[in-house]
């Protein structure tokens, strides 16, 4: 094999496995297929997750109360807990409930895209506080309570329920 072919592969091989710190993907019409997709994706972010004592390993998704097991999804446009879809024009806070492994991720919808930052309550490990304000403030525009919306982001922490097992613990971002 020439020395040109050997470069080609492996060029090849570092762009392929390179993987984008925001990643933005399609959502479906379907709120029990873009559970599947929060509660792989997750998995994959949070390997070995276990939600308070259960025997039952990761993000589960519970077709009949339409939520994944030990994940909080708020809706950062109203404040409330999200159970019916992701709406277009919305942001989310999503983490774990147990407080150790409770890396905060957002999720941003526009355009039926899901756009996501990871782990922003740790730093030097993911997207920060200000990557996704920059984002929503360019996205929201001129949408009516923009700024109820970007102050809840700063807030983000606040929409959430934790589960704490030790009062001194606190969230491992390693």
């Amino acid at each position: 094999m020439s020395k040109g072919k050997i470069i080609f592969i492996i060029t090849i091989f570092l762009f392929t496995s390179c993987e984008p710190k925001d990643k933005t993907f399609n959502l479906s019409k379907n709120y029990e297929e873009n559970l599947v997709f929060v509660a792989k994706f997750f998995n994959d972010n949070i390997p070995n997750y276990y939600y308070k004592v259960s025997i039952e390993e990761g993000f589960n998704l519970n077709n009949k109360k339409n939520l994944i097991i030990g994940l909080n999804i708020f809706d950062l446009n109203t404040g409330k807990r999200n159970s019916d879809s992701f709406k277009n024009g919305h942001v989310y806070h999503i983490s774990p409930s147990n407080y150790e492994n409770s890396l905060s991720y957002i999720f941003c919808v526009f355009d039926n895209e899901l756009k996501i930052f990871k782990t922003i309550n740790c730093s030097n490990k993911g997207d920060t506080l200000s990557d996704v304000i920059q984002y929503a403030e360019k996205k929201l525009k001129n949408q009516l309570g923009k700024s109820e919306i970007i102050e809840r982001i700063n807030n983000y922490r606040n929409y959430g329920s934790y589960f704490v097992i030790d009062t001194m613990s606190s969230v491992i971002c390693d």
